[in-house]
């Protein structure tokens, strides 16, 4: 059982996205202080100096306990606030509020001020306006009263007669007489409460014309009216007033007679005394006290009216009151007379009255202990806080008046010696019994008082308890744990710290609470199931409080491992990306010449990215374990489309529902994210916080993060790989170019071992690198040919350095040098002429490129231009014609290889366009082939679901392959580069532009299914809203419209059905008929939402028919599978038509069933007509019969 508490006005008003919490405080203050005079609350440190709202905020709550007037108008700032102090018991408030009146703190007087707050949140707050506005309806109606009486009294147009005055008469004995005391009640109990509770507040203000004054003014306005109107009437009534006059004069005399009979008594008495004739004569003229004072109205009546005998009618009333006194007084003179044991019949009366009189008093001051005795051993205790302060202040009442019945017991005592003699005895039972009640009752009270008191103590303490785990069990029940990259984590933490050194520190209190519960059941507390109940409540809340902690502690402890997780990806992604485009960086300088010394630095920065690629690699291993233990946060936020399997973090137990720790459970609806809807064993479904689940591991996303960085690691580690053996093939290269550069007088000159040294060493890595190379690799095949010639070079070195000098070198020089010229000037021609052809186009193309290229290579020269800067070191004096052709020769040998270096880099260029073209072309025809599969939009929400799903795949794939796109474009601007370089006497190179073309086609092809993939993800986000409300409005009024059609199928008419149940199936009918128009607007509303969701799909459908279409022109043999044979849309259409069908034709068939059950029920009716009148005539054949019969039997009776 979850304690419910007041939350605090600011939380509302955050939810709602408003104040901030202490703004929201400062409104509740004004809403409350609001009508006060003198009291303008706006901030939190000058509005509260003159203490005037803390007492303001008391007075709203409980304004009996505050006096308004004197708090505003007779104390200073300082004593305000020690009023407020003083009444803190009476609001359960354990605080001081201690404010500088001269410097308030903002801090504390906030502090304050929510104590405050939570200390009132359990009052009800009194509704001043109602109690004004019950006062102003009934003092108008009052006025009103007032006014009508008053007209209708001043109306002088009525006919005088005895009948009005009768009425007038009767008016004021009945309707004055209860409209008085109804005056008087307004006057004190209503406005005097109200304007001694609420006066200088603007929320009494009462009009001029419904105050007291003004009602008493009119209330003498309706008196004088009424003596005007009788003075009136009465001078008119001559005839009754001599009436009267006859008859008051008749009755004198009879009174007179009989004031002479008891004369003439006294004188016998006087005589002959006795006590009964004394008796008798007392009794007489006592009888005649109540006429004589009958007469003196009569006289009043005949003076107010004139009459001319009302003065002598006044003295022999006068003379018969004189007569009877004066008989009375003689009556008194004979008792005297009599002894002292004399006791006079009215006496003995009084006495017998008197005892009678105390008996029943002391009778019912038995029954009133007895009953109060029963009530308070009948006594029900409340479990509502409220309800127990009631009680308890009711008690206390009632314990003063039992307290207070003490003087009614010693006053009963006292009257014991009224009591005669003989009733002493059974008296004094009667007080000995009063007495023991009121003991027993007293020790009740008293115990009862004790009672409520240490209940209420303890209720309050418990729900003090409550209320501060109900607080934080809200706190933990409503957070977004899948809110995960919003969450802030650090301070968390320190929640988590905070929140269990809370609980610590509470636990002491908490168990001070709950042993003071144990105890009061251990001391046999009259309200043991109240006790029981909060100390379970206790018990059971402490421990959800701690099952919370344990929540809290795995779902931080998730989210921070997912925290840490996703925050070492995004460093290895970014150190990845980072050496990706460093390494892409280098492959791009490897096209061009870089000497031994670059190499080697190149070399030393690629050995320390690798070993970071080798610490990256265990970060990898060590990501990979990780993930197998992540909870997949994020799937607590987004609705599941298939169950899963969830864990209970901790015991739950509600009604009939026990959960332990660690049961797992089935995931059936989250769509809920306080309280998800899951299946327990044997089938059973119920509703339990979100909080108390966990998703166990794997986490799908998770898994395509590490997918994409091992896919990153690979591209970093090839990139590597290729640029490792590039630089390194760069730097054997060039030092086997410059063993090839030797010529015969730097061979001799240097030292043989260190010659040979370098030699063996160079094919060492030469051998070395190969072996790591694929033996068809281009590199492989070029190393292994530079390999050979240096050798090659090296070894007719050392044949030359051991051969005799030639003495025709002059001569070999000058003709194989002018022939190596004619082969350069061929071979320059025949490369500019491959460099003028157009790029290839397609892969065979570029293969037939690089046939050329390479059986044209510079290789098979590079020998003979060996050969030939031989020749020239062996001549000892070269002459300058011969140097001069030497240079040219290098100098056309330079270009000529620079050139053909140049070109070799836009046919690796054509190669990475052509490459990327290709995977590019293919990405794109999967992805439109793929794309247009979806050719309608489907009305189940389950696929429409799982579309979105496939769709949020697809656009991560497309983030995965934008980066294809990125290098292609890249590449066709490094090709037109490369191209510009070899081609600088053209300007317009157009098959560049022709390429440039092509890509940009695809670059349309790919910006189009992007765009196609963003625009039906929101087109089906939006579609899935309406769809869901369409589907749930459709289902809801379905469900109704079959519930209808099968009440009347049900409906059947049969000869065995009585009319009563006709006539039921009648109003059922007529009902439901009349239910049609109440479902209209539903039903609109299904029309609607249908109706929108068929825009929605039919814009869905078109942009995928015209996308299709697209397609279709730019490749007609691409294809995409058969359509479907019903889209959604028309789906929706034809269920709507269907349903609309169906409804317009329920009013026609209720109608039409009606009408057969009206018309079998006439049919019905006349056949009982027939029916009953057959028995008539059968009835009255009957008669006739029988009357016949008896008709003979009494003839034959009569003769015989």
């Amino acid at each position: 059982m979850n304690w419910q508490c007041v939350s605090e006005p600011w939380h509302e008003v955050e939810r709602r996205g408003g104040f901030s919490a202490k703004e929201g405080l400062l409104n509740w203050v004004q809403d409350v202080t609001s009508g006060y005079s003198g009291v303008n609350v706006h901030n939190f440190t000058t509005s509260w100096r003159d203490g005037l709202a803390f007492n303001a905020i008391l007075h709203r709550f409980r304004p009996d306990l505050v006096k308004w007037s004197e708090v505003l108008h007779r104390m200073k700032p300082r004593e305000r606030l020690e009023n407020a102090n003083s009444l803190k018991f009476y609001f359960l408030f354990n605080f001081h509020i201690d404010v500088d009146v001269s410097h308030p703190e903002e801090k504390s007087l906030t502090v304050y001020i929510s104590m405050l707050y939570n200390a009132l949140s359990n009052l009800e707050m009194p509704n001043f306006q109602d109690e004004v506005m019950r006062y102003r309806l009934s003092a108008r109606e009052f006025s009103s009263w007032l006014q009508r009486a008053i007209n209708s009294y001043q109306n002088t147009s009525a006919y005088p007669s005895e009948r009005l005055l009768a009425e007038i008469d009767e008016f004021r004995k009945e309707e004055v007489r209860n409209k008085h005391r109804e005056k008087e009640q307004k006057n004190s109990l209503f406005f005097q409460n109200l304007q001694e509770k609420l006066s200088n507040i603007d929320v009494f203000s009462v009009e001029h014309e419904f105050t007291p004054g003004r009602l008493n003014r009119l209330w003498e306005d309706l008196l004088d009216a009424l003596a005007a109107r009788e003075r009136a009437l009465g001078g008119d009534v001559r005839v009754d007033l001599d009436e009267l006059a006859r008859n008051l004069n008749l009755q004198i005399g009879i009174t007179n007679e009989k004031l002479d009979e008891l004369l003439q008594q006294i004188e016998a008495a006087d005589n002959n005394t006795s006590h009964d004739s004394v008796d008798l004569i007392v009794d007489g003229l006592n009888a005649l006290e109540s006429p004589i004072e009958g007469f003196f109205h009569d006289v009043d009546v005949l003076r107010s009216c004139n009459h001319p005998q009302a003065n002598d009618f006044y003295r022999q009333v006068f003379g018969l009151h004189q007569r009877r006194i004066a008989y009375l007084q003689r009556c008194q003179g004979c008792l005297q007379l009599l002894d002292s044991s004399y006791v006079s019949r009215t006496e003995r009366e009084r006495l017998c009255r008197n005892k009678t009189q105390i008996f029943t008093q002391v009778c019912d001051y038995i029954q009133w202990v007895e009953q109060r005795i029963k009530e308070l051993s009948e006594l029900e205790f409340s479990e509502k806080l409220s309800d127990l302060d009631s009680m308890l202040e009711k008690h206390k009442l009632d314990h003063a008046e039992i307290m207070d019945f003490r003087t009614t017991v010693e006053q009963c005592i006292a009257r014991q010696a009224d009591i005669p003699a003989e009733d002493t005895d059974e008296y004094c039972n009667y007080l000995s019994k009063l007495e023991g009640d009121y003991s027993q009752l007293k020790k009740l009270s008293t115990g009862r008082m004790l009672d409520l008191d240490m209940l209420t103590a303890f209720v309050r303490a418990a729900q003090l308890e409550l209320m501060w785990i109900q607080e934080r069990e809200v706190i933990e029940v409503t957070r977004n744990w899948s809110d995960f990259v919003n969450l802030d984590l650090s301070m968390l933490q320190n929640y988590y710290k905070q929140l269990m050194h809370e609980i610590e520190l509470r636990e002491a209190q908490f168990n001070d609470v709950h042993d003071q519960g144990a105890a009061l059941l251990n001391q046999r507390h009259p309200a043991v199931e109240v006790i029981e109940l909060y100390v379970g409540m206790m018990q059971a809340q402490w421990d959800w409080l701690l099952g919370l902690t344990q929540c809290l502690e795995v779902h931080l402890q998730d989210s921070l491992n997912l925290s840490r997780f996703l925050e070492d990806v995004s460093n290895c992604e970014n150190w990845f990306e980072c050496e990706i485009q460093v390494l892409t960086e280098l492959s791009n300088r490897r096209f061009n010449y870089l000497n031994l010394d670059e190499c080697e630095s190149m070399l030393a920065q690629l050995k320390e990215m690798r070993a970071m690629m080798d610490r990256y690699s265990e970060t990898l291993i060590s990501l990979s374990e990780r993930s197998r233990t992540l909870s997949p946060l994020w799937q607590r936020g987004e609705r599941i489309t298939t169950t899963i399997l969830v864990t209970a973090l901790c015991n739950y137990l509600e009604k009939d529902i026990v959960v332990h720790k660690d049961d797992e459970c089935i995931l059936i609806d989250n769509s809920d994210l306080v309280r998800w809807r899951v299946q327990f064993h044997g089938g059973v479904e119920f509703e339990a916080p979100s909080v108390i689940f966990r998703i166990p591991p794997p986490d799908t996303r998770v898994a395509v993060c590490l997918q994409r960085l091992q896919v990153l690691f690979d591209r970093m580690r090839r990139l590597w790989l290729e640029n490792f053996h590039s630089i390194r093939f760069m730097a054997i290269s060039d030092s086997l170019r410059k063993v090839r550069s030797w010529d015969l007088k730097q061979f001799l000159e240097l030292d043989p071992a260190s010659r040979d040294g370098l030699v063996s060493a160079l094919n060492n890595d030469a051998n070395e690198l190969l072996a790591e190379l694929d033996e068809d690799d281009p590199l492989s095949v070029q190393l292994r040919d530079e390999l050979n010639a240096a050798n090659e070079h090296f070894y007719r070195l050392i044949k030359l350095a051991q051969r005799e000098p030639d003495p025709d070198v002059v001569e070999n020089f000058d003709r194989k040098a002018k022939a190596l010229l004619q082969k350069l000037d061929s071979s320059w021609k025949t490369l500019m002429q491959r460099i003028a052809d157009p790029i290839p186009r397609t892969a065979d193309e570029w293969d037939k490129a690089t046939d050329e290229h390479k059986a044209h290579g510079l290789q098979a020269l590079d020998s003979e231009m060996s050969m030939i800067q031989e020749l020239f070191r062996q001549i000892l004096d070269p002459s300058p014609m011969q140097r001069a052709l030497l240079e040219q020769v290098l100098s056309r040998w330079e270009n000529l290889w620079e050139t053909s270096k140049m070109h070799a880099e836009s046919i690796k260029a054509v190669e990475d366009v052509l490459t990327g073209i290709v995977e590019a072309n293919e990405i794109l025809n999967a992805h439109e082939r793929t794309s247009c599969l979806y050719d309608y939009m489907p009305s189940n929400l389950d696929q429409l679901r799982n579309m979105h799903a496939e769709l949020l795949s697809v656009q991560m794939l497309l983030q995965q392959q934008q980066a294809v796109f990125d290098d292609l474009s890249s590449n066709v601007g490094k090709l037109r580069q490369h191209v510009a370089r070899t081609r600088s006497n053209v300007a317009d190179h157009y098959d560049i532009n022709n390429a440039d073309d092509d890509v940009q086609e695809l670059t349309v092809r790919w910006e189009n299914i992007c765009y196609q993939v963003i625009d039906r993800l929101n087109l089906i986000e939006s579609a899935t809203g309406v769809l869901m409300q369409y589907q749930s409005a459709y289902e809801n009024e379905n469900a109704w419209l079959e519930r209808v059609e099968k009440t009347i199928d049900d409906l059947r008419i049969d000869e065995s059905i009585n009319p009563e149940e006709y006539q039921k199936h009648l109003d059922l009918l007529m009902a439901e008929y009349r239910n049609l128009t109440e479902r209209t607007e539903a039903v609109e509303h299904v029309n609607r939402e249908g109706g929108r969701f068929i825009r929605e799909a039919k814009t869905y459908d078109s942009r995928i028919s015209q996308y299709r279409d697209s397609i279709m022109e730019r490749n007609p043999t691409l294809s995409f599978g058969s359509y479907s044979s019903m889209s959604g849309h028309r789906q929706v259409a034809k269920d709507l038509e269907d349903f609309n069908r169906r409804f317009s034709q329920l009013a026609s068939v209720i109608l039409e069933r009606r009408n057969v059950i009206q018309v079998w029920m006439q049919s019905y009716r006349r056949r009982r007509e027939v029916s009953r009148k057959v028995c008539l005539s059968n009835v009255c054949i009957y008669d006739a019969v029988v009357g016949q019969c008896l008709t003979f039997c009494f003839v034959i009776i009569i003769y015989p």
